[in-house]
Protein backbone atom coordinates (compact mmCIF):
# COMPACT_ATOMS: atom_id res chain seq x y z
CA UNK A 1 0.00 0.00 0.00
CA UNK A 2 1.10 3.55 -0.75
CA UNK A 3 1.42 5.24 2.65
CA UNK A 4 3.02 8.57 1.68
CA UNK A 5 3.16 10.87 -1.33
CA UNK A 6 5.61 13.78 -1.64
CA UNK A 7 5.56 16.28 -4.51
CA UNK A 8 8.22 18.94 -4.98
CA UNK A 9 7.68 21.69 -7.55
CA UNK A 10 5.03 19.63 -9.36
CA UNK A 11 2.32 21.64 -11.14
CA UNK A 12 0.34 23.65 -8.54
CA UNK A 13 2.40 22.44 -5.58
CA UNK A 14 5.71 23.85 -4.49
CA UNK A 15 5.59 21.15 -1.84
CA UNK A 16 3.07 18.51 -0.80
CA UNK A 17 3.69 15.80 1.77
CA UNK A 18 0.64 13.73 2.60
CA UNK A 19 0.13 10.51 4.55
CA UNK A 20 -2.25 8.14 2.78
CA UNK A 21 -4.58 5.41 3.92
CA UNK A 22 -6.78 2.61 2.56
CA UNK A 23 -9.49 5.01 1.37
CA UNK A 24 -8.36 8.45 0.24
CA UNK A 25 -11.05 10.90 -0.83
CA UNK A 26 -9.80 14.03 -2.60
CA UNK A 27 -12.21 16.94 -2.70
CA UNK A 28 -12.21 20.71 -2.76
CA UNK A 29 -12.25 23.81 -4.93
CA UNK A 30 -11.64 23.43 -8.67
CA UNK A 31 -8.06 23.96 -9.79
CA UNK A 32 -6.41 23.53 -6.40
CA UNK A 33 -4.55 20.23 -6.70
CA UNK A 34 -6.85 17.21 -6.68
CA UNK A 35 -6.00 16.27 -10.26
CA UNK A 36 -2.31 16.91 -9.64
CA UNK A 37 -2.29 14.20 -6.97
CA UNK A 38 -4.19 11.79 -9.25
CA UNK A 39 -1.94 12.55 -12.21
CA UNK A 40 1.23 12.06 -10.15
CA UNK A 41 0.10 8.56 -9.19
CA UNK A 42 -1.02 7.68 -12.72
CA UNK A 43 2.26 8.95 -14.19
CA UNK A 44 4.10 6.33 -12.17
CA UNK A 45 1.61 3.55 -12.85
CA UNK A 46 1.51 4.12 -16.61
CA UNK A 47 5.29 4.15 -17.08
CA UNK A 48 6.47 0.98 -18.79
CA UNK A 49 9.78 1.08 -16.88
CA UNK A 50 9.62 2.21 -13.28
CA UNK A 51 13.28 3.24 -13.64
CA UNK A 52 11.86 6.48 -15.02
CA UNK A 53 8.55 8.32 -15.29
CA UNK A 54 7.15 9.04 -18.73
CA UNK A 55 5.25 12.33 -18.85
CA UNK A 56 3.11 11.16 -21.76
CA UNK A 57 1.61 7.70 -21.99
CA UNK A 58 -1.52 5.71 -22.66
CA UNK A 59 -3.37 6.95 -19.57
CA UNK A 60 -2.47 10.64 -19.27
CA UNK A 61 -0.42 13.19 -21.21
CA UNK A 62 1.15 16.00 -19.21
CA UNK A 63 2.92 17.61 -22.16
CA UNK A 64 6.51 18.79 -21.87
CA UNK A 65 8.55 19.56 -18.78
CA UNK A 66 7.27 23.13 -18.55
CA UNK A 67 3.74 21.75 -18.05
CA UNK A 68 4.93 19.68 -15.09
CA UNK A 69 7.12 22.30 -13.37
CA UNK A 70 5.59 24.48 -10.65
CA UNK A 71 5.23 28.01 -12.05
CA UNK A 72 7.00 29.64 -9.09
CA UNK A 73 9.57 26.96 -8.31
CA UNK A 74 12.20 28.33 -5.95
CA UNK A 75 14.71 25.51 -6.45
CA UNK A 76 16.03 23.24 -9.17
CA UNK A 77 14.70 20.12 -7.52
CA UNK A 78 11.63 18.43 -9.00
CA UNK A 79 10.52 15.15 -7.48
CA UNK A 80 7.68 12.70 -7.07
CA UNK A 81 8.21 10.34 -4.14
CA UNK A 82 6.22 7.41 -2.78
CA UNK A 83 6.50 5.24 0.29
CA UNK A 84 5.17 1.75 -0.40
CA UNK A 85 5.23 -0.95 2.27
CA UNK A 86 7.99 0.88 4.13
CA UNK A 87 10.23 1.45 1.08
CA UNK A 88 10.89 4.87 -0.45
CA UNK A 89 10.90 5.52 -4.19
CA UNK A 90 11.70 8.85 -5.85
CA UNK A 91 11.83 10.16 -9.41
CA UNK A 92 12.83 13.60 -10.67
CA UNK A 93 15.89 15.75 -11.13
CA UNK A 94 18.14 17.87 -8.94
CA UNK A 95 19.79 20.03 -11.59
CA UNK A 96 18.39 22.27 -14.31
CA UNK A 97 18.77 19.68 -17.06
CA UNK A 98 15.00 19.25 -17.48
CA UNK A 99 15.22 15.61 -18.55
CA UNK A 100 12.19 13.72 -19.75
CA UNK A 101 11.35 11.09 -18.69
CA UNK A 102 12.12 11.70 -15.01
CA UNK A 103 14.81 9.26 -13.83
CA UNK A 104 15.04 7.51 -10.47
CA UNK A 105 16.72 9.73 -7.88
CA UNK A 106 19.47 8.52 -5.53
CA UNK A 107 19.87 5.03 -6.93
CA UNK A 108 22.10 4.04 -4.06
CA UNK A 109 19.29 4.49 -1.55
CA UNK A 110 16.16 4.30 -3.68
CA UNK A 111 14.92 1.26 -5.55
CA UNK A 112 12.94 1.28 -8.76
CA UNK A 113 9.52 -0.29 -8.53
CA UNK A 114 9.33 -3.89 -9.68
CA UNK A 115 6.30 -5.83 -10.90
CA UNK A 116 5.51 -7.18 -7.44
CA UNK A 117 5.49 -3.82 -5.61
CA UNK A 118 2.05 -2.84 -6.92
CA UNK A 119 0.06 -5.91 -7.87
CA UNK A 120 -2.42 -4.33 -10.25
CA UNK A 121 -4.44 -1.16 -10.65
CA UNK A 122 -7.53 0.34 -12.25
CA UNK A 123 -7.80 3.96 -13.34
CA UNK A 124 -11.25 5.20 -14.37
CA UNK A 125 -11.04 8.77 -15.61
CA UNK A 126 -13.70 11.46 -15.49
CA UNK A 127 -14.09 11.28 -19.26
CA UNK A 128 -15.34 7.70 -19.46
CA UNK A 129 -17.68 6.11 -21.96
CA UNK A 130 -21.36 6.79 -21.66
CA UNK A 131 -24.12 4.78 -23.39
CA UNK A 132 -23.10 3.17 -26.69
CA UNK A 133 -24.96 0.82 -29.00
CA UNK A 134 -21.71 -1.11 -29.29
CA UNK A 135 -18.08 -0.77 -28.23
CA UNK A 136 -14.90 -2.00 -29.90
CA UNK A 137 -13.22 -4.83 -28.02
CA UNK A 138 -9.57 -5.73 -27.62
CA UNK A 139 -9.08 -9.49 -27.76
CA UNK A 140 -5.34 -9.11 -27.13
CA UNK A 141 -5.78 -7.20 -23.87
CA UNK A 142 -2.91 -8.67 -21.82
CA UNK A 143 -4.13 -7.60 -18.39
CA UNK A 144 -6.81 -9.63 -16.64
CA UNK A 145 -9.91 -7.55 -15.88
CA UNK A 146 -8.31 -4.31 -17.13
CA UNK A 147 -11.23 -1.95 -17.78
CA UNK A 148 -9.39 0.83 -19.61
CA UNK A 149 -9.12 4.42 -18.44
CA UNK A 150 -12.45 5.27 -20.08
CA UNK A 151 -14.10 2.01 -19.02
CA UNK A 152 -13.93 0.91 -22.66
CA UNK A 153 -13.26 -2.74 -21.82
CA UNK A 154 -16.01 -3.09 -19.21
CA UNK A 155 -18.28 -4.96 -21.62
CA UNK A 156 -15.46 -7.34 -22.42
CA UNK A 157 -14.61 -8.00 -18.77
CA UNK A 158 -18.23 -8.58 -17.77
CA UNK A 159 -18.81 -10.90 -20.74
CA UNK A 160 -15.76 -12.89 -19.67
CA UNK A 161 -17.11 -13.16 -16.14
CA UNK A 162 -20.45 -14.42 -17.45
CA UNK A 163 -18.75 -17.09 -19.56
CA UNK A 164 -16.63 -18.30 -16.63
CA UNK A 165 -18.66 -17.30 -13.56
CA UNK A 166 -16.76 -19.46 -11.10
CA UNK A 167 -13.30 -18.57 -12.38
CA UNK A 168 -12.90 -15.50 -10.18
CA UNK A 169 -14.80 -14.94 -6.95
CA UNK A 170 -14.58 -12.78 -3.89
CA UNK A 171 -13.16 -14.32 -0.74
CA UNK A 172 -15.50 -15.85 1.82
CA UNK A 173 -15.76 -12.82 4.10
CA UNK A 174 -15.12 -10.07 1.57
CA UNK A 175 -16.89 -6.87 2.64
CA UNK A 176 -17.97 -6.19 -0.95
CA UNK A 177 -20.37 -9.15 -1.04
CA UNK A 178 -23.74 -7.46 -1.33
CA UNK A 179 -26.41 -8.23 1.27
CA UNK A 180 -28.85 -9.26 -1.47
CA UNK A 181 -26.32 -11.50 -3.20
CA UNK A 182 -26.10 -15.04 -1.85
CA UNK A 183 -22.81 -15.91 -3.55
CA UNK A 184 -19.24 -14.68 -4.09
CA UNK A 185 -19.36 -14.41 -7.89
CA UNK A 186 -17.89 -11.16 -9.20
CA UNK A 187 -20.55 -10.64 -11.87
CA UNK A 188 -23.46 -11.21 -9.50
CA UNK A 189 -22.02 -8.72 -7.02
CA UNK A 190 -21.42 -6.13 -9.75
CA UNK A 191 -25.09 -6.43 -10.73
CA UNK A 192 -26.22 -6.33 -7.08
CA UNK A 193 -24.31 -3.10 -6.42
CA UNK A 194 -25.63 -1.62 -9.69
CA UNK A 195 -29.05 -2.30 -8.20
CA UNK A 196 -28.21 0.39 -5.65
CA UNK A 197 -27.92 2.85 -8.53
CA UNK A 198 -31.10 1.67 -10.25
CA UNK A 199 -33.28 -0.84 -8.36
CA UNK A 200 -33.88 -4.25 -9.97
CA UNK A 201 -31.46 -3.61 -12.81
CA UNK A 202 -29.86 -6.58 -14.56
CA UNK A 203 -27.05 -6.43 -17.09
CA UNK A 204 -26.24 -8.71 -20.02
CA UNK A 205 -22.86 -8.22 -21.73
CA UNK A 206 -22.41 -9.77 -25.17
CA UNK A 207 -19.36 -10.05 -27.42
CA UNK A 208 -19.47 -10.44 -31.20
CA UNK A 209 -15.86 -11.46 -31.65
CA UNK A 210 -15.94 -11.72 -35.46
CA UNK A 211 -17.06 -8.11 -35.61
CA UNK A 212 -14.70 -7.11 -32.76
CA UNK A 213 -17.49 -5.39 -30.85
CA UNK A 214 -19.45 -5.85 -27.64
CA UNK A 215 -22.57 -4.36 -26.15
CA UNK A 216 -24.52 -4.13 -22.91
CA UNK A 217 -28.23 -4.62 -22.47
CA UNK A 218 -30.18 -3.63 -19.37
CA UNK A 219 -33.42 -5.05 -18.09
CA UNK A 220 -35.55 -4.39 -15.05
CA UNK A 221 -38.56 -6.09 -13.44
CA UNK A 222 -40.39 -6.46 -16.76
CA UNK A 223 -37.51 -8.55 -18.22
CA UNK A 224 -37.52 -6.52 -21.45
CA UNK A 225 -33.95 -5.90 -22.58
CA UNK A 226 -33.03 -2.34 -23.48
CA UNK A 227 -30.05 -0.97 -25.35
CA UNK A 228 -27.62 1.07 -23.27
CA UNK A 229 -28.64 4.16 -25.25
CA UNK A 230 -32.27 3.69 -24.19
CA UNK A 231 -31.74 3.72 -20.41
CA UNK A 232 -30.39 6.30 -18.00
CA UNK A 233 -26.99 7.79 -18.78
CA UNK A 234 -25.83 7.13 -15.22
CA UNK A 235 -26.06 3.35 -15.57
CA UNK A 236 -23.36 3.17 -18.22
CA UNK A 237 -21.28 5.82 -16.48
CA UNK A 238 -21.38 4.02 -13.14
CA UNK A 239 -20.86 0.52 -14.47
CA UNK A 240 -17.10 0.76 -14.99
CA UNK A 241 -16.64 2.34 -11.54
CA UNK A 242 -18.63 -0.38 -9.77
CA UNK A 243 -16.86 -3.08 -11.77
CA UNK A 244 -13.42 -1.67 -10.90
CA UNK A 245 -14.26 -1.71 -7.19
CA UNK A 246 -15.54 -5.31 -7.33
CA UNK A 247 -12.97 -7.05 -9.56
CA UNK A 248 -9.89 -5.54 -7.87
CA UNK A 249 -8.05 -7.84 -5.50
CA UNK A 250 -6.58 -7.06 -2.08
CA UNK A 251 -3.32 -5.17 -2.65
CA UNK A 252 -4.59 -3.57 -5.87
CA UNK A 253 -5.06 0.17 -6.38
CA UNK A 254 -8.23 1.78 -7.76
CA UNK A 255 -8.12 5.43 -8.86
CA UNK A 256 -11.48 7.05 -9.63
CA UNK A 257 -12.36 10.46 -10.97
CA UNK A 258 -15.86 11.75 -10.18
CA UNK A 259 -17.46 8.40 -9.29
CA UNK A 260 -20.69 10.32 -8.64
CA UNK A 261 -21.11 11.52 -12.24
CA UNK A 262 -24.72 11.33 -13.51
CA UNK A 263 -25.97 9.59 -10.36
CA UNK A 264 -28.92 10.42 -8.13
CA UNK A 265 -27.84 11.31 -4.54
CA UNK A 266 -28.92 7.85 -3.34
CA UNK A 267 -26.65 6.23 -5.91
CA UNK A 268 -23.81 8.59 -4.98
CA UNK A 269 -24.10 7.58 -1.33
CA UNK A 270 -24.09 3.88 -2.23
CA UNK A 271 -21.01 4.46 -4.40
CA UNK A 272 -19.27 5.93 -1.36
CA UNK A 273 -20.25 2.87 0.64
CA UNK A 274 -18.84 0.53 -2.01
CA UNK A 275 -15.58 2.50 -2.06
CA UNK A 276 -15.30 2.02 1.70
CA UNK A 277 -16.17 -1.67 1.42
CA UNK A 278 -13.43 -2.12 -1.19
CA UNK A 279 -10.94 -0.38 1.10
CA UNK A 280 -12.07 -2.59 3.98
CA UNK A 281 -11.33 -5.60 1.74
CA UNK A 282 -7.70 -4.56 1.17
CA UNK A 283 -8.00 -2.52 -2.03
CA UNK A 284 -6.41 0.94 -1.81
CA UNK A 285 -8.86 3.50 -3.21
CA UNK A 286 -8.19 7.04 -4.40
CA UNK A 287 -11.29 9.00 -5.40
CA UNK A 288 -11.57 12.58 -6.63
CA UNK A 289 -15.09 13.82 -5.94
CA UNK A 290 -17.26 16.91 -5.57
CA UNK A 291 -20.07 14.97 -3.92
CA UNK A 292 -20.83 15.21 -0.21
CA UNK A 293 -23.07 12.16 -0.69
CA UNK A 294 -20.06 10.04 -1.72
CA UNK A 295 -18.13 11.25 1.34
CA UNK A 296 -21.10 10.60 3.62
CA UNK A 297 -21.64 7.12 2.19
CA UNK A 298 -18.08 6.20 3.11
CA UNK A 299 -18.47 7.77 6.56
CA UNK A 300 -21.51 5.56 7.18
CA UNK A 301 -19.38 2.43 6.70
CA UNK A 302 -17.02 3.76 9.39
CA UNK A 303 -19.96 4.62 11.65
CA UNK A 304 -21.23 1.04 11.36
CA UNK A 305 -17.87 -0.21 12.60
CA UNK A 306 -16.82 -1.93 9.36
CA UNK A 307 -14.07 0.34 8.04
CA UNK A 308 -11.71 1.49 10.81
CA UNK A 309 -11.42 5.27 11.31
CA UNK A 310 -7.71 5.34 10.49
CA UNK A 311 -8.42 3.55 7.20
CA UNK A 312 -10.17 6.61 5.72
CA UNK A 313 -8.88 10.11 5.00
CA UNK A 314 -10.53 13.08 3.35
CA UNK A 315 -8.04 15.49 1.77
CA UNK A 316 -9.62 18.90 1.19
CA UNK A 317 -7.89 21.22 -1.30
CA UNK A 318 -8.42 24.97 -1.37
CA UNK A 319 -6.54 28.13 -2.19
CA UNK A 320 -4.60 30.41 0.12
CA UNK A 321 -5.51 33.78 -1.36
CA UNK A 322 -2.90 35.64 0.70
CA UNK A 323 0.00 33.43 -0.38
CA UNK A 324 -1.59 32.77 -3.77
CA UNK A 325 -1.01 29.03 -3.70
CA UNK A 326 -2.86 25.77 -3.20
CA UNK A 327 -3.23 24.34 0.28
CA UNK A 328 -4.79 21.23 1.74
CA UNK A 329 -6.32 19.99 4.98
CA UNK A 330 -6.31 16.36 6.15
CA UNK A 331 -9.68 15.46 7.67
CA UNK A 332 -9.74 12.35 9.80
CA UNK A 333 -12.84 10.33 10.69
CA UNK A 334 -13.72 9.09 14.19
CA UNK A 335 -15.68 6.02 15.26
CA UNK A 336 -18.95 7.92 14.85
CA UNK A 337 -18.15 8.88 11.25
CA UNK A 338 -17.55 12.48 12.31
CA UNK A 339 -14.85 14.52 10.59
CA UNK A 340 -12.02 16.05 12.60
CA UNK A 341 -12.55 19.48 11.04
CA UNK A 342 -14.90 21.34 8.72
CA UNK A 343 -12.83 23.94 6.83
CA UNK A 344 -14.42 26.96 5.21
CA UNK A 345 -15.74 25.96 1.80
CA UNK A 346 -15.95 22.25 2.62
CA UNK A 347 -19.45 21.17 1.53
CA UNK A 348 -21.03 24.23 3.15
CA UNK A 349 -22.82 25.62 0.11
CA UNK A 350 -26.17 24.08 1.03
CA UNK A 351 -26.11 25.82 4.41
CA UNK A 352 -25.17 29.12 2.76
CA UNK A 353 -27.92 28.80 0.15
CA UNK A 354 -30.54 27.86 2.74
CA UNK A 355 -29.57 30.90 4.81
CA UNK A 356 -30.08 33.12 1.76
CA UNK A 357 -33.43 31.48 0.96
CA UNK A 358 -34.64 31.93 4.53
CA UNK A 359 -33.37 35.47 5.05
CA UNK A 360 -33.81 36.68 1.47
CA UNK A 361 -30.43 38.35 1.19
Amino acid sequence: MITNLVLENIKCFEELNVELSNLNILTGINGTGKSTVIQSLVLILQSSSKESIELNGSLIEIGDFSDLLHSKASSDRVAISLTIDGKNYSWGYEKSENPEPLPVLNKTSSLALDDSTIQSFQYISAERLGPRNNISINLSNPTTNWLGKNGEYTVQVLAGLSQNPSKEVLSENDARIHDKCNNKLLLDNVIAWMGEVSPNVNITSTLVERAMIGYNEFNFSDRTKYKATNVGFGLSYALSVVTALIVSKPGDIVILENPEAHLHPMGQSKMGMLMAKAAQSGVQVFAETHSEHVVNGSRIVVRKGDLQPDEMKVIYFSRDEIKQKSKYDILMVNNFGQLSDWPDGFFDQQAKDMKTLIEGN
